[in-house]
């Protein structure tokens, strides 16, 4: 029984999720909604992709198939000079989505090596550096040639905080939360004694 109730709550989206992402730079308006179709990528299968018409010289050109709706309201928390915390719920539950509308907006979550760009591994680099997370490049080094080196930050800077559903025999909202991990924290920490010394 309990089984059957959270799995239709789940595929009905009435399961409450929010989450917090650490993204590059701050998205504009503060506070919005992304709204868009969400399907396989065209060339990578492993890889989800926003459906919209493509940029082309050919404006009549129809929009690609096959996607599903997917929902993302987002608010942004906290704004740094090269980064900002974003508090995300979605509305609907496709793979990846939030990774995806945000890469979609220009904002992709900081140390995504699927959806963020092919600079990522740079421009990550750059951001541990400026907030003192990493060391100076020494004069004349090549950023490129530091691409591999290990990093603070292995993995994707997105955290699942609340949880919320229906208890399947109480029938009242049960709600849990998880505070932010270790690495997700330093790093935070790191953007705001940034801004402090910014601002002082």
């Amino acid at each position: 029984r309990a089984m059957h109730s959270l799995s239709n709550q789940f595929r009905t989206h009435t399961v409450h999720k929010e989450y917090v992402a650490l993204a590059y730079g701050t998205p504009h308006p503060l506070t919005g909604r992304i709204d868009t179709l969400i399907g396989r990528h065209l060339y990578n299968r492993k890889k989800m992709s926003v459906r919209e018409p493509p940029k082309s010289r050919d404006p009549d050109r129809p929009p690609l198939t096959g996607g599903r709706p997917a929902i993302t309201e987002y608010r942004v928390e906290e704004s740094f000079p090269l980064a900002s915390r974003i508090r995300l719920t979605i509305k609907t539950g496709r793979t990846h989505q939030i990774r995806v509308h945000l890469a979609h907006i220009g904002h992709p979550v900081i140390a995504d090596s699927v959806y963020g760009g092919r600079r990522q591994s740079l421009r990550l680099q750059e951001l541990l550096r400026t907030i003192g997370l990493l060391p100076p490049l020494p004069d004349g080094a090549d950023p490129a040639a530091e691409a591999g080196l290990p990093l603070p930050i292995t993995r994707q800077m997105l955290h699942a905080e609340v949880l919320g559903f229906l208890h399947p025999r109480q029938k009242q909202l049960v709600t849990f939360t998880s505070p932010l991990p270790a690495d997700m924290q330093r790093l935070l920490e790191a953007l705001r004694t940034r801004r402090a010394q910014a601002s002082g």
